[in-house]
């Protein structure tokens, strides 16, 4: 697997993390399990990281007729598009190690 493919694949989780949907299941790990009041503090789902989500689906974790062009992802814009969202759970998730704190500031 190519090193962006990887890269897709930890972003596509990182996006679920943080806005899952309704096919998450219980046994899941999302932001809501870490950080108080997360539905309600949480910024709304910027249309860019909708977008790179429903194309991420389709070229990496279906097999489907609607294959998406195979241009390379902008991952500045989509990491980017992540930091507003990741400040916001930090500030909501005071309890999370400093590993982890240090690891998402990397984004």
């Amino acid at each position: 697997m190519r090193s962006y493919e990887v890269t897709l694949i930890h972003f596509r989780n990182l996006v679920d993390f943080f806005y899952p949907t309704q096919q998450y299941k219980a046994d899941d790990v999302i932001a809501a399990d870490y950080a108080t009041d997360w539905e309600a503090k949480r910024p709304q789902i910027p249309s860019a990281l909708k977008a790179v989500r429903v194309r991420a689906n389709k070229q990496l974790a279906h097999l489907t007729a609607e294959r998406i062009n195979t241009t390379k992802f902008n991952f500045q814009m989509m990491s980017a598009e992540l930091r507003t969202v990741i400040s916001v759970f930090l500030a909501c998730a005071p309890a999370l190690s400093p590993k982890v704190v240090s690891e998402l500031n990397k984004i």
